[in-house]
């Protein structure tokens, strides 16, 4: 079976100007210049100290660089890249109205779009945008579709940008159904934003803000090195100092990992412990799972996890490099099952 949920909690931001990529490779945890109509990147915004403040998706179109961001702090991202702005030739707005995120997924679904189980692979079709998610593929595939909410004349200098080189066919947008309308009659099932959000649980990816803290999230315990976040060859962006140290030094300690309860996830924050050892906390979740960052040696000890009296099971994500990860913890056998 294939799905389609709409991505409720986030919202994009444009960045138009000849500076634009210059402007955000000093800043992001990836390759701007990986970025094109046929490729999209997931990367992340650190402070100097190399701790998370924003996690993002970036694709372009005509042009136009489109930054997909979780909505309730996407006014603070916003403020954030105009005080480091100065006198690059750049604007940066708020474009929600504009278009709808989705998300599909299912069996073999890049197939429905042409494209390749590549992470980052994308495609435009007029208007709309898709992408494998650039995480990891075996996810899906994310869309935004166009739709805009207000007069045209709200958005004419972008809209200008935008339709300059479309084909005068694809330049007419068509206001009578939503776009996402389509996709009933070609065999996806329309879901809320919480059957996604328990796909994404069982896959172990990070959600921004509900699982990485800001000021506080170290990227590598987060696995942003595995989701194709960061780049060690693009040279220097804000954190990259700290960043490239943890690495280098192994000093990973802490990983986020799937894991399952007997029965609802306990709280965001809830403390899992492993004997009279506080080893971990719960974050985002939905029913019985969630995301937990735990201590590895924890995961490796045969001593069960609790958390507010519930037992949890580990799942080893797919796209982990566990093996690598584990080298430097002492054991012989690991508590980690597959999902």
């Amino acid at each position: 079976m294939r799905f389609m949920a709409p991505i409720s909690n986030r919202g994009i931001l444009s960045i138009t100007g000849n500076d634009a990529k210059k402007f955000l490779q000093g800043l992001i945890t990836n390759d701007i210049n990986q970025v094109s109509e046929t490729n999209a990147i997931y990367t992340a915004f650190l402070t100097p100290q190399g701790k998370f403040l924003y996690d993002f998706f970036i694709t372009e179109r005509l042009g136009v660089l489109f930054l997909e961001v979780e909505k309730d702090r996407l006014e603070d991202l916003q403020k954030r890249l105009k005080l480091y702005k100065f006198k690059a030739d750049i604007d940066v707005d708020n474009v929600s109205d504009l278009y709808q995120i989705w998300a599909f997924w299912g069996d073999n679904v890049e197939d429905h779009f042409n494209l390749t189980l590549t992470p980052g692979h994308a495609c435009t079709e007029g208007h709309h945008l898709f992408y494998v998610d650039s995480r990891w593929p075996l996810t899906g595939v994310r869309a935004l579709l166009y739709h805009p909410q207000k007069g045209q004349n709200d958005r004419i200098d972008l809209e200008m940008k935008m339709v300059a080189s479309l084909p005068e066919q694809l330049a007419i947008v068509t206001s009578g159904s939503l776009p996402y309308e389509k996709f009933l009659n070609q065999g996806f099932q329309k879901v809320g934003f919480e059957v996604y959000d328990q796909w994404r649980l069982q896959q172990g990816l990070p959600d921004g803000s509900r699982d990485m803290v800001v000021d506080r999230a170290i990227p590598l315990e987060c696995g942003l090195e595995d989701l194709h976040a960061i780049s060690w060859t693009k040279g220097c962006y804000m954190g990259q100092e700290l960043t490239a140290r943890t690495k280098h030094r192994g000093l990973v300690r802490k990983r986020y990992f799937p894991v399952e309860f007997e029965g609802p996830a306990p709280d965001f924050g809830t403390k899992v412990m492993q004997g009279e050892d506080e080893v971990g906390e719960v974050y985002s979740s939905h029913g019985s799972l969630a995301l937990a960052r735990l201590k590895l040696e924890a995961i490796i000890n045969e001593t069960p996890l609790v958390a507010n009296q519930q037992s949890l099971r580990i799942i080893k994500p797919e796209w982990m490099s566990y093996d690598e990860l584990m080298k430097n913890v002492s054991s012989t056998e690991g508590a980690v099952g597959r999902g």
